[in-house]
């Protein structure tokens, strides 16, 4: 995809620190506190059929929960209660320590743009959905456009990513309550990931890259097993910081791409 700079390219934007995964626009790995509209365009029914909604409800209407993977930035109970580099659902349940493979379905993504800004700051950043919005508006996907300053015209490739995770191992009640949706005697939850900068080259990119060129994937996300880990990722200096990764881990069964597609309203 083309991009529109106004200047020489001099350093990519891939080799930048992550958004941390569920917040939203960090400077150096760092999350800020803005809110972020993630849930993926839909038009299917509530899942829950109970009858107890009237009117125009929705998929859209539902808060998905939110995966999020623990950097050295991120706030001290994070860090003691999961561990730097693990992955945990909605600050409450570990899923892995990112060192074992934690397995996932993912369903769909929705990619938009954001504004950079400095972490910190209480500049609202500006969010476009496509390339034409920032072209019109003077803003770059240029990472040498990067100024460190508010206004900053850079703005980062960021993915929303719906998956279908199954309740880690020895879960209690208390955790087995954020996965309500039961298959083949397991629990299972609908969940946000939001990757950007190298995050997002090396979980986004490389979904999009399954679905063109596995031969499973090429039938919809939804038919592969992906496995989600974590690795260190270094940059200028000493700064390091812990990046996503996705990989293909084998075609699920027929009877899981029913129940994921039943579950989430959604076919390829």
């Amino acid at each position: 995809m083309a991009t529109t700079s106004f200047a020489a390219k001099t350093q990519n934007a891939e080799d930048a620190p992550p958004v941390i995964e569920g917040e939203a626009t960090p400077v150096d790995g760092q999350p800020t506190e803005q809110p972020l509209a993630t849930r993926p365009t839909g038009t299917v029914a509530l899942p829950n059929q109970s009858g107890n909604f009237f009117g125009d409800w929705d998929s859209d209407d539902v808060r998905l929960s939110r995966i999020n993977l623990v950097h050295k930035t991120s706030n001290e109970e994070l860090i003691t209660n999961f561990g730097i580099g693990a992955f945990c659902l909605e600050k409450e349940v570990k899923l892995s320590d990112g060192k074992e493979p934690f397995v996932v379905t993912a369903v769909r993504a929705k990619k938009d743009y954001i504004q950079k800004v400095p972490f910190g700051s209480n500049f609202d950043a500006k969010r476009f959905d496509t390339i034409d919005q920032v072209r019109k508006a003077n803003f770059s996907t240029n990472y040498s456009d990067y100024t460190g300053k508010e206004n900053s015209p850079y703005v980062m490739k960021r993915a929303h990513i719906e998956f279908v995770i199954a309740a880690p191992e020895g879960a209690d009640q208390d955790a087995l309550d954020l996965f309500p949706y039961e298959f083949e005697g397991k629990q299972y939850a609908r969940a946000i990931f939001t990757v950007s900068s190298s995050a997002y080259t090396s979980v986004a990119k490389e979904l999009a890259t399954l679905t063109d060129k596995n031969r499973v994937m090429r039938k919809g996300a939804q038919y592969g097993k992906l496995e989600l880990t974590s690795k260190t990722q270094s940059g200028k200096g000493d700064l390091s910081w812990k990046v996503p990764v996705i990989k293909y881990a084998g075609e699920n069964t027929p009877e899981f791409v029913a129940f994921v597609e039943e579950l989430t309203g959604f076919k390829s």
